[in-house]
């Protein structure tokens, strides 16, 4: 029988638990803080950069740390992701990065990074409570 939306892959689809079905109630809460640093993130991949520092060039435990630290960042808001120690997180200083931005990626967009391991990291931009991811850079490359 197929998959009517339920179980194990449901929220895949749908985007982030917390906030599927709520849509109305997190536009007020943001609108009345006008600030989405109290909300955990969602992940989009719709602007990575097949051909800069691509996801299929990281081996299988490299991608199975990355599933690991992004549901960890889903039980974190914006603010605690900011202030958390291990994920490093940190506005780029576009002029220093070693990898040219696609140009699809809009220009006042402020890039920032995470740290997935003592190496990989995700450069990306955040737009509201979505992280827009850019690309993966397996060996901390982009800002070096």
């Amino acid at each position: 029988m197929p998959d009517k939306g339920k179980g194990k892959h449901s929220r895949l689809a749908h985007g982030n638990a917390r906030t599927t079905g709520r849509f109305g109630a997190i536009a007020s809460a943001v609108e009345s803080q006008g600030s989405t640093d109290h909300l955990p993130p969602t992940f989009s991949f719709k602007h990575v950069d097949p051909n800069n520092y691509p996801l299929h060039e990281w081996e299988g435990d490299e991608i199975k740390q990355l599933v690991k630290q992004l549901k960890m960042m889903e039980g974190l808001t914006w603010l605690e992701i900011k202030k958390h120690g291990g994920l490093r997180w940190k506005a780029l200083d576009i002029k220093t990065l070693k990898c040219r931005v696609p140009d699809y990626i809009p220009k006042e967009q402020t890039l920032a990074e995470f740290r997935i391991s003592q190496e990989m990291r995700v450069m990306g931009y955040r737009d509201d409570t979505i992280f827009c991811i850019v690309c993966f850079d397996r060996g901390h490359d982009v800002t070096g």
